[in-house]
């Protein structure tokens, strides 16, 4: 036997229904109540661009959360395992690292978390030049959702 239910009462059910959610905030209000923000999931990404033995080349693209931004174009590029920063002068607080050597050239790209913003830097060195180690200097900012570029860079 079926039984017929009024529009009154399946609107009251729902409305009761609706009421019984859980007493928990969401994770994103509960993030702003403290101040902090959620954290950023941080990729460095090396897409080969050409693979000719006189000039292979590489694009190196940061990946934060849902935003992908090309950085740089670089000759040899890979990922550089947290282990191995102090060889390239990356500091141990960085959050990622890519670069490579070739034919006497290095190249490096890092990111580095500043409170709730990421840096993002770039460093060269080769074979013949007189200062020693990896010369780095910033290349960009992501911050509140955005990339932002340093203006030597453009």
């Amino acid at each position: 036997m079926i039984t017929k239910i009024s529009v009154p009462a399946m609107a009251a059910f729902l409305l009761l229904l609706a009421a019984c959610g859980s007493d928990k905030p969401a994770e994103e209000d509960r993030s702003a109540k403290l101040g902090t923000s959620p954290p950023l999931n941080v990729q460095l990404i090396c897409e080969t661009v050409s693979e000719s033995e006189e000039d292979p080349r590489s694009a190196v693209y940061a990946l934060i959360d849902e935003s992908k931004v090309k950085l740089a174009d670089i000759a040899a590029c890979e990922t550089i395992p947290a282990d191995q920063f102090g060889q390239y002068q990356i500091p141990t607080d960085a959050v990622a690292a890519v670069g490579g050597w070739w034919a006497g050239f290095g190249d490096y790209v890092y990111a580095r978390r500043q409170g709730e913003t990421i840096e993002l830097f770039i460093g060269e060195m080769g074979e013949s030049e007189e200062e020693t180690g990896v010369q780095y200097r910033r290349i960009a900012v992501f911050s509140e959702g955005q990339f932002r570029f340093d203006e030597e860079v453009r």
